[in-house]
């Protein structure tokens, strides 16, 4: 699935209308606002997308970061993870 229709998914299941995010406009510090643009433009580090540049296979690009034994995607990473 390429890029685009996988951040097509993701939006649809978290956002009905588009607008600017009030985070744009906001005085917050620049590494959390980084955080929440790698985040919306699926360039986060997660092991979704850093596996598939180390050629690991889907199955594989599991969550380091809690014990479900996942797949470590923007899901995950949002509504699961503990």
């Amino acid at each position: 699935m390429d890029s685009q229709s996988k951040l097509s998914l993701l939006y649809k299941h978290i956002k009905r209308e588009i607008y600017e995010e009030l985070y744009v406009s906001m005085n917050i510090i620049k590494h959390l606002r980084s955080l929440l643009t790698q985040l919306r433009s699926s360039t986060l580090p997660l092991e979704i997308e850093t596996g598939r540049c180390y050629g690991i296979t889907r199955e594989q690009r599991i969550c380091k970061q809690c014990y479900l034994n996942v797949i470590e995607n923007e899901q995950h990473f949002l509504f699961d993870c503990p």
